[in-house]
């Protein structure tokens, strides 16, 4: 049996709301009910993935012992101006996010990435089969419900190493993270992960998504702010087209996402 999971569902998680941290309440473990409920939670940690702009929703279909995550790209090329970039990297935060709680409720997870060649829009096949509960995922979560808010001062930079552990938890998840830190025209401090890959292709900008999520989730353990930008800086492409652009391991890296990072002061 599957269940494809509407984006009205009341266990969907929106914007200013978040599943419970606690996931004592829903455990792989179980008969096939409970087993659902618990995946359908996964799905609404999901949807708290960030958003790179206005794209549309994603599909979730719950089976068994596995969930499906699709991307109407068809829809997106009729309706959106956004290149398709943008709704692949998102799959790729919403499909860490959705890792990150199944193996915190008690799944092991295995992932096939664009599955099937005759179904583009068929993103991954997250295959699931009970573990033990992981007490770092579990604490990803948490660390996630209790995301930073705050002013940022962008007139203090951040740290490199706190930069680089974004980096390396992004690259840790297939994406290529560069750590970069200067001044703007203005004056403020920029303080920037840039996330890519080796190409511009959808398995590319998927494992960009997944770097994404990974870094957003150690910002908020290290309780900084992050969010996407809405374009890449045009200095940076430059910088790709020249070979100057390297990652943490030395690799030429095309950009697909610039991440800012901000210390957090007190809220005004």
């Amino acid at each position: 049996m599957t269940l494809r999971v509407p984006e009205s569902y009341p266990g969907a998680v929106g914007a200013g709301s978040r599943p419970a941290a606690d996931t004592r309440a829903a455990t792989a473990e179980g008969g096939p009910c409970t087993r659902t409920r618990a995946l359908l939670r996964v799905v609404a940690w999901a949807r708290r993935a960030p958003r790179t702009g206005q794209t549309l929703p994603l599909v979730w279909t719950v089976g068994e012992d596995a969930l499906l995550l699709g991307a109407d790209l068809a829809q997106r090329s009729a309706r959106s101006a956004d290149d398709p970039v943008r709704q692949i990297i998102d799959a790729g935060a919403a499909l860490h996010h959705a890792r990150v709680a199944a193996e915190a409720i008690g799944w092991a997870t295995a992932v096939d990435r664009f599955p099937d060649p005759d179904d583009p829009d068929l993103v991954a096949r997250v295959r699931l089969t009970v573990a033990v509960p992981s007490l770092l995922a579990a604490s990803e979560l948490a660390a996630l419900a209790g995301t930073r808010s705050g002013r940022p001062l962008d007139h203090v930079p951040v740290p490199e190493p706190a930069l680089h552990r974004l980096a390396g938890a992004a690259a840790r998840e297939g994406a290529y993270a560069v750590p970069v830190v200067g001044r703007s025209e203005t004056g403020a401090a920029t303080s920037w992960v840039v996330l890519g890959g080796p190409d511009d292709t959808p398995a590319s900008w998927l494992r960009t998504g997944e770097g994404l999520s990974a870094a957003m989730l150690q910002a908020c353990r290290d309780e900084l702010l992050a969010e996407p930008l809405p374009v890449v800086p045009q200095h940076l492409l430059d910088a790709a087209d020249s070979g100057l652009l390297n990652d943490t391991h030395g690799r030429a890296t095309l950009p697909h996402l610039v991440l800012r990072v901000a210390l957090a002061g007190h809220l005004d």
